[in-house]
């Protein structure tokens, strides 16, 4: 798959969450992203750059679903790193702010340790 192509097709699949998306499709529209919201900025302003940014929020995760499907995995993978805030934040509300010295501590190393395995359960297949 090219690049135009890849587009279109994530495009045209716009909060298509059922389906799988091959590993070209994927990295191409990650190129794609990433080339919009790098650019956007210095032509159109920091506004419009927003609005863009917005605009590429559901197709972005709609083909990262799909890419965790073509891979045997649920889409619901891509909340994992989430979850582990949630969980931190619920730690800190409990504590009723006692830990707000402590908070730096303790929800960065969670977020990462959240995303490492995340990385490591999925790098096999990705």
């Amino acid at each position: 798959m090219d690049f135009i192509s890849a587009i279109q097709s994530v495009l045209t699949k716009y909060v298509g969450f059922s389906g799988r998306a091959c590993r070209s499709e994927y990295w191409w529209f990650y190129l794609f992203s990433i080339m919009v919201i790098g650019v956007t900025p210095l032509l159109l302003g920091h506004n419009i750059s927003s609005f863009v940014s917005l605009l590429l929020i559901l197709p972005t995760i709609a083909v990262t679903v799909r890419r965790l499907h073509d891979v045997n995995r649920s889409g619901w993978w891509l909340g994992t790193p989430f979850l582990v805030l949630l969980i931190t934040g619920a730690i800190l509300v409990l504590s009723k702010g006692e830990a707000a010295g402590f908070a730096g501590f303790v929800i960065f190393p969670l977020f990462v340790v959240g995303i490492y395995l995340f990385y490591l359960y999925t790098k096999k297949v990705m």
